[in-house]
């Protein structure tokens, strides 16, 4: 968030402007920055493992969708995919803070409490992927564990409508960090992530049931092999 409000006045210019570019990026370098410099130097966190993330192409637009562990996801995901709009629940959409995101940077509210409010989100996606990338977390909600909770269809949906593949992430960590129980914001050591991209997932001919059904499966099969014990060891793989 201090990221976000040092560099909100160019955020603001380049609204006016119409360039979407330049925000994105600072946006995305900053936390890059953050995620992979200051936490890892702190002994917060370190990254483990990544998979897949060369085989991305960050400039074609997709809908990325992700499990939801804790809040670090949402800037984890963006320090290593640019040009990548997250969905945000409208109960935190509205707060002072997080409002900067949504007006300035172009974050996407969710407002699940009304169809009005549904049909906005859907325009906004569609608008984004004309040039960007959406991210969603589809079980709506943090959750540990090594199973996935069922998949809201909102971002399957999307994809469908606006013919955009889907890229699959995956999060894993062992040590709970900033899950829904408050000792988990003080971990007593560090937490080590590991991150998975999964190849796209193509929108054609299927209906929302076959895609959710088919992300949901390729997911929960990956978050299982992720949640096997490997050795301590950094590891990034194309």
């Amino acid at each position: 968030m201090i990221f976000a409000l040092a560099i909100l006045p160019v955020a603001v210019l380049c609204k006016f402007s119409g360039n979407y570019r330049l925000p994105s990026s600072m946006l995305h370098y900053s936390l890059r920055f953050f995620v992979t410099k200051v936490l890892t130097v702190l002994g917060v966190i370190s990254i483990e493992e990544i998979v897949g993330l060369k085989s991305i192409t960050p400039l074609k637009p997709a809908i990325y969708v992700c499990n939801h562990r804790g809040k670090l996801d949402g800037p984890l995901i963006l320090s290593y995919i640019n040009y990548l709009k997250p969905t945000m629940k409208s109960k935190y959409a509205r707060r002072p803070l997080f409002k900067i995101l949504v007006s300035w940077f172009g974050f996407c509210e969710v407002d699940v409490q009304s169809n009005t409010g549904l049909l906005q989100t859907e325009q906004k996606c569609a608008e984004i992927l004309k040039v960007q990338n959406v991210l969603f977390f589809p079980e709506g909600t943090r959750k540990t564990g090594d199973r996935l909770s069922d998949f809201k269809k909102m971002a399957f949906k999307i994809a469908i409508n606006n013919k955009v593949p889907v890229i699959p992430v995956l999060l894993y960590n062992e040590v709970p960090f900033m899950t829904k129980k408050f000792s988990s914001f003080f971990p007593l050591m560090r937490v080590k992530f590991k991150i998975h991209f999964l190849e796209p997932v193509q929108t054609t001919d299927k209906t929302v049931y076959e895609l959710t059904n088919e992300v949901y499966r390729l997911m929960d099969a990956e978050l299982i092999k992720m949640s096997r014990p490997t050795k301590s060891k950094v590891m990034v793989s194309t």
